[in-house]
């Protein structure tokens, strides 16, 4: 369980503000491939910040599969490991020295810690179960992923409840809910790409 304004060192997959915003959970979910109603119950949006240490990162394509992995999910969570990497297929075709030529030029990146880029990680109250991939990471909508094998500074920025209340750090609130207000929104996504 994450606190709200904590700076707690995570790792796993990341993806940017940008594509994201400031939505309500079922597009989230969506957006990110995360099965209907994993975020139900709740979760926390955290931000990226310190930079990126590319020797700590790994592409991982796009949200269209989970997991950084080529191929969509698999029901076996044998045989779902055993889908390609997405990082590892780049080595493949570009060789190591550009790929790494491309993490550091990424991991220099101030984008990473503010505006439309900045990196972001969403952490859902409903843990990770692991025994049906296939049912746990649906295709999400082409977000782009990266993960990060070590962890990374991020500050607990949000917590939105099973109530769909957006609560910042910074001690205000807004609802992502489908009938909130547009202005609202606008103000979270602002404020993620700021604090």
């Amino acid at each position: 369980m994450l606190i709200l304004g904590s700076q707690p060192q995570l790792s796993g997959d990341v993806t940017r503000l940008g594509r994201i915003g400031a939505k309500n959970p079922t597009l989230v979910e969506r957006d990110l491939g995360y099965a209907p109603g994993r975020l139900a119950s709740g979760y926390w949006i955290c931000v990226l910040k310190e930079k990126r240490r590319a020797n700590h990162v790994r592409f991982g394509g796009l949200t269209l599969r989970s997991g950084g992995r080529d191929g969509l999910p698999d029901a076996d969570p044998a045989r779902d490991l055993q889908r390609p990497l997405v990082h590892d297929r780049m080595v493949a075709e570009y060789g190591e020295p550009q790929v790494r030529k491309l993490l550091e030029k990424l991991a220099n990146d101030v984008r990473n810690l503010v505006g439309d880029d900045r990196i972001i990680k969403f952490v859902p109250v409903t843990a990770h179960i692991g025994a049906n991939p296939a049912a746990e990471y649906p295709m999400g909508e082409g977000s782009p992923q990266f993960r990060l094998w070590e962890a990374h500074r991020f500050l607990v920025a949000v917590e939105v409840g099973s109530d769909c209340v957006a609560r910042t750090a910074a001690g205000w609130s807004v609802t992502v809910a489908d009938s909130g207000n547009y202005d609202d929104r606008a103000r979270l996504r602002r404020y993620l790409a700021t604090c």
